[in-house]
């Protein structure tokens, strides 16, 4: 953890420094995104150093979603998905995985996982973070077959479960 605390006020030194480096033109480079590259690096960094999220309180309010715009899906399974996501995970990781109090679930973090199974094995016991393993085992699949689809790391159309998931990519 002492390793991960340097490497993280290392980092924040860097971006601090990064800000300051302005000429009488202005900046060397452009710093309006800054902060969200930033953040976005940050969280990789934390999830390569720990695989253990800060515990949110027990008693966080589990947010219920109801889809109100119609929109195609090339799979029940990511039909599904979607809906679990926005009811178990968007509260922490945005409607639309921009993130929040949990990471940005872009193509980048995702890889880490290395496979489909090792995304679901992830998600199946340490997620939703206030009450982990709470939901079937289906569900989690279908989380993943939806985060996968949103990436563009598969087309949606094969379901992913138990059978086939280790032979999926995340790349």
């Amino acid at each position: 953890m002492h390793r991960f605390i340097t490497i993280l006020i290392l980092f924040a030194g860097i971006m601090i420094l990064v800000a300051a480096c302005t000429t009488e033109e202005g900046a060397v480079f452009d710093t309006s995104d800054l902060a969200s590259r930033a953040r976005e690096t940050a969280d990789v960094v934390i999830m390569a150093y720990t695989d253990t999220p800060t515990p949110l309180p027990t008693n966080t309010p589990q947010p219920t979603f109801t889809p109100t715009v119609e929109v195609s899906y090339p799979s029940e399974q990511v039909a599904a998905g979607h809906i679990v996501y926005q009811g178990q995970c968007a509260a922490c990781h945005g409607a639309d995985f921009e993130g929040g109090i949990g990471p940005k679930l872009i193509t980048l973090y995702l890889r880490y996982h290395g496979t489909a199974q090792g995304l679901f094995t992830y998600v199946s016991g340490q997620m939703p973070q206030n009450n982990p393993g709470s939901l079937t085992d289906q569900q989690y699949y279908d989380v993943v077959s939806y985060l996968l689809w949103y990436n563009e790391i598969t087309d949606g159309t094969e379901t992913i479960g138990p059978d086939n998931a280790d032979s999926i990519p995340l790349q």
